[in-house]
C-alpha cells in the first residue's frame, strides 16, 4: 500500500494539478511562487525522479558505447 501510495505522489506531482499550476503561470514569477507553494512535500519527489530520471538517460546514452568498446 505504501508503494502505491508513493507512486500516486509522484504521479500527481508531476501529471496533475502541478502541472496545469505552471501552465496556467505565465510569469517567472508566479512559476516560483507555485514551486514555493508545493515545495513541502512535492519538491522531494520531484528531485527523486529527476535524479532517476537522468541516471536512466546517462545509461541507456553510454552503455551502447561501452559494449562498443568491448
Amino acid at each position: 500500500m505504501r508503494e502505491i501510495c508513493c507512486l500516486q505522489k509522484l504521479l500527481h506531482g508531476f501529471i496533475g494539478i502541478n502541472s496545469f499550476q505552471i501552465q496556467e503561470a505565465k510569469t517567472k514569477r508566479r512559476i516560483q511562487s507555485v514551486l514555493y507553494v508545493d515545495r513541502a512535500g512535492q519538491v522531494f519527489d520531484r528531485l527523486f525522479f529527476y535524479t532517476f530520471f537522468y541516471i536512466f538517460l546517462i545509461l541507456r546514452i553510454f552503455l551502447p558505447f561501452f559494449s562498443k568498446i568491448r
